[in-house]
């Protein structure tokens, strides 16, 4: 099942009719979420698919009805966060393209008005695409970032799309050690905020074992967010306040 939570309005709204079962038929296969506001319609969606780019599912909260919609022409890097990054209208993934042998990752969206998907251009650089990897997309000061490592170097890469769709609005913000801390964490770490002064950027999957931790821009260190209580595992995500109302007809 599918809920929206509101912790504001302390609000949880199952989504609508639930959508057939997604039938897993590939062992990698593995249940894809997205989250966010369609700017044409008015209208907040959820997005269910398969990581193949199958059973591609869309919940309007307006309408409060599920609606599927063609097949994603790309495959979803499954080892990386999930639940998809929102700017400018779409959530955007990184995965492979489904018609093509090589290994290349791309940066694509889901255009919630439109329903449709595109790819966004990638960082310029004179690495061949062979040499390296995206690993994740999130969000940092409203922009589209993305962590990507080169093989068989010691470091791994945060980018931040400054302008949106713009490759040449791409900056090369900092880059990470691959230590033996982050050689196991690096494949699922997402950067999601900056912190209130500006100097750390929060990162998802970031410490050990897969929690939030803190890194330092200036003193370039890390440190792992304990929260009491908290599993041993899980994730962090971001939300804004506001007066929107889960209840259908009244957001």
């Amino acid at each position: 099942m599918v809920y929206l939570r509101y912790p504001m309005m302390k609000q949880a709204l199952l989504c609508g009719h639930y959508p057939p079962k997604l039938t897993i038929g590939d062992m990698y296969d593995e249940i894809i979420l997205g989250f966010g506001y369609d700017v044409i319609n008015n209208d907040y969606k959820v997005v269910q698919m398969l990581s193949s780019g199958k059973l591609v599912m869309i919940y309007s909260l307006k309408a409060n009805s599920w609606k599927r919609i063609k097949d994603c022409p790309y495959e979803i890097t499954f080892h990386v966060s999930q639940d998809g990054a929102y700017a400018n209208g779409s959530v955007h993934w990184v995965g492979f393209e489904n018609d093509k042998d090589d290994d290349a990752r791309v940066i694509f969206g889901l255009d919630l008005g439109i329903k449709e998907f595109h790819q966004l251009p990638g960082p310029e650089s004179d690495i061949s695409y062979k040499n390296f990897g995206y690993r994740s997309v999130g969000l940092l000061g409203g922009s589209l970032c993305v962590f990507r490592d080169i093989y068989h170097q010691d470091n791994i890469v945060l980018w931040v799309m400054k302008e949106y769709g713009v490759r040449e609005s791409w900056t090369e913000y900092f880059y990470v050690s691959r230590d033996e801390c982050w050689r196991w964490c690096m494949y699922y770490t997402r950067a999601i905020s900056y912190s209130r002064r500006g100097d750390r950027i929060l990162l998802d999957d970031g410490g050990r074992p897969r929690q939030p931790a803190w890194f330092n821009l200036d003193k370039r260190t890390r440190e792992v967010v304990d929260i009491p209580g908290a599993p041993k595992h899980f994730n962090a995500i971001i939300y804004v306040e506001s007066l929107a109302s889960l209840l259908p007809g009244n957001h």
